[in-house]
C-alpha cells in the first residue's frame, strides 16, 4: 500500500485499513491481544527463560524481518543504476529468496486462520469472539465483503506492509527509549513515580490510563512529532499511527512500572546507530533489571 500508485486500488487499500482495520472500534476490539501480548511481555516466567521462550517461528519471524529491514536501506544500486545490470551486491539474488521466504510465512498465517474459522462455523459458532479476533480473521471476514479486490495476494502484501510497518520500528522505537531513560535515570524516575501515582500496586498499566501516565513524555514526544513526522502526513500517512503509539506506550510503560533498570557499567549506553530502514542501534541494548518488589505478586500470577 505504501508503494501504490494513487488509483482505485490505492484508494480501496486506504478505506479498508482507515476505516476498518485501524479504526477506534478496531482498536478496541484488538485490545485484549495488546494486553495479553505486554502481560506475557512482563512476566517473570518468560523473562527468566529468556531465549527459549522463543519458539522456531517466531525466531525465523524476527529473522526475516530484520534482514527486510537490512535490504530496504541504501542500495548501492539505487545511486549508480548500471550496477542494476550485475548485482554486485547480490541484493536482488537475497530479496526474491528472502520474499519467497515471507510469501509462505504469510500463507502459513492464512491457512492457520482460515482453518480455524472453518473449525469455529462448523461447531456453530457464526464467528469468533470479538476479543479473541486477531487482525488477520478480521481480513479474512471482510474478504466475503470485499471480495472484489481483497483476494489471498492483496491480503498477504497488507499482512507485508503492517508487519514492516509495525514490528521492528515499535521494537527499535522502545530500544532507543529505554537506553534514553537508561542515560538519564532521573526521567526513568518520574516516569515510573506518575505510573505509580495513576495504577497503584494492584495491577498492570492498561491503555485507559496511558494519557495520564505520559505527561512526562509529552513535550518531548510533540517535539519529535513535529520535527520528524514518524507517520508522514497528508494521503500517504500511516493509517495505523494511533495503534503503534499505544503499542509503544503500553510497552514501554509497563516496563518501567514492573521493573528497575540499570545500566551495566558506569559509562552511558552507546548511541551509535547501525544500518537498516529503521534506524536500529549499533549493538543490541543490553541492561540489568530485577521486579519491582511493590510488582512481584503481580508478575508471579501472569
Amino acid at each position: 500500500m505504501g508503494f501504490s500508485n494513487y488509483g482505485n486500488h490505492w484508494r480501496n487499500l486506504r478505506r479498508l485499513t482507515t476505516l476498518e482495520i485501524f479504526s477506534a472500534k478496531r482498536l478496541a476490539m484488538f485490545s485484549a491481544v495488546r494486553r495479553e501480548e505486554v502481560q506475557d511481555q512482563s512476566s517473570s516466567g518468560k523473562w527468566t527463560k529468556g531465549k527459549d521462550a522463543v519458539n522456531h517461528k517466531a525466531k525465523e519471524f524476527q529473522n526475516v524481518m530484520r534482514e527486510v529491514s537490512e535490504l530496504l536501506s541504501s542500495n548501492l544500486n539505487d545511486f549508480v543504476p548500471v550496477l542494476k545490470w550485475v548485482d554486485c551486491q547480490g541484493i536482488e539474488k537475497r530479496m526474491i529468496k528472502l520474499m519467497k521466504k515471507m510469501d509462505g510465512f504469510l500463507q502459513c498465517l492464512v491457512d492457520e486462520h482460515r482453518s480455524m474459522a472453518t473449525a469455529t462455523a462448523s461447531s456453530g459458532s457464526s464467528t469468533r469472539a470479538e476479543g479473541k479476533m486477531t487482525l488477520i480473521d478480521f481480513m479474512l471476514s471482510s474478504q466475503e465483503t470485499e471480495s472484489s479486490f481483497l483476494d489471498d495476494e492483496t491480503l498477504k502484501r497488507v499482512m507485508l506492509a503492517m508487519l514492516l510497518a509495525g514490528t521492528d520500528t515499535s521494537a527499535s522505537t522502545i530500544e532507543w527509549a529505554m537506553t534514553l531513560l537508561l542515560n538519564h535515570p532521573e526521567a526513568m524516575q518520574k516516569a515510573w513515580l506518575e505510573i505509580h501515582s495513576n495504577v497503584g500496586e494492584d495491577g498492570l498499566l492498561d491503555e485507559p490510563e496511558l494519557p495520564k501516565d505520559l505527561n512526562w513524555a509529552e513535550e518531548r514526544l510533540v517535539l519529535v512529532v513535529n520535527k520528524l513526522l514518524p507517520f508522514g502526513a497528508g494521503r500517504r500517512a500511516c493509517p495505523g499511527a494511533v495503534l503503534g503509539r499505544r503499542v509503544v506506550a503500553l510497552a514501554l510503560g509497563c516496563l518501567i512500572q514492573c521493573f528497575e533498570w540499570q545500566r551495566l557499567s558506569h559509562d552511558l549506553v552507546d548511541l551509535a546507530e547501525g544500518t537498516g530502514l529503521t534506524m536500529p542501534k549499533s549493538e543490541p541494548l543490553q541492561a540489568s533489571y530485577n521486579p519491582r518488589h511493590t510488582m512481584v505478586h503481580i508478575l508471579t500470577k501472569l
